[in-house]
């Protein structure tokens, strides 16, 4: 079953309540904000090229245009 990214958005939300309960779990499907962001990244340059009917996108190029 693929409902919510796999079950991924309920991992998400049951981390959460654990760390903000202060209770002991698994930090290793952590990521850090700078990881985070860069996928972001990824996916929004890649949704720039379908755009362009699939021309090349340099993400770093990208970033500048959007002000990351």
């Amino acid at each position: 079953d693929f409902t919510g990214h796999g079950g991924g958005d309920e991992r998400l939300i049951y981390d959460v309540v654990r760390f903000t309960r202060g209770d002991d779990f698994d930090t290793t499907s952590m990521t850090t904000v700078d990881r985070s962001a860069e996928s972001h990244y990824l996916a929004f340059a890649a949704e720039h090229s379908r755009v362009l009917g699939g021309q090349l996108v340099d993400v770093e190029e990208f970033k500048k245009t959007i002000g990351a």
